[in-house]
Parts: C-alpha cells; structure tokens; sequence
C-alpha cells in the first residue's frame, strides 16, 4: 500500500470510530512514518520538522492573539 492509501484509510478509520482528525497533520504524519519504515536515505526530516514547528506554533500564538482581544 502507498503512502496515500494509507493515509485514506487513517482518516476513513478515525471517522468511523468518530475522532477527529485534520488532514494536514496525518497525511504528513503518514507519509513521514511511511518514510522510516525504508531507508533513511528517503527521509528528509526538515520538511516534517518545519510542520511539526507550525503545529506547536499555531496554537500558541492563538493563545497570544486572544490574551490580546
């Protein structure tokens, strides 16, 4: 299976089972696990580690926007 039907069948489960999921944060979470599970010469970790930043990013400056308001 490829990355992208893996990622399919990650969203189709979790919306089944009624759990909320963003497609930003699992298809590039599955397609970074479907990476390490070959050779590391197919992973680029800077790609997925600028996301992961935007993920914790995000919400804080949220947080500061409405400490503001």
């Amino acid at each position: 299976m490829n990355a992208n039907g893996q990622v399919l069948k990650l969203v189709e489960s979790a919306t089944l089972l009624g759990l909320p999921l963003s497609n930003t944060q699992t298809a590039p979470s599955t397609l970074f696990g479907a990476g390490l599970t070959h050779r590391e010469r197919f992973l680029s970790a800077k790609p997925f580690m600028v996301i992961a930043a935007g993920w914790v990013a995000a919400p804080l400056i949220s947080f500061g926007f409405g400490l503001l308001m």
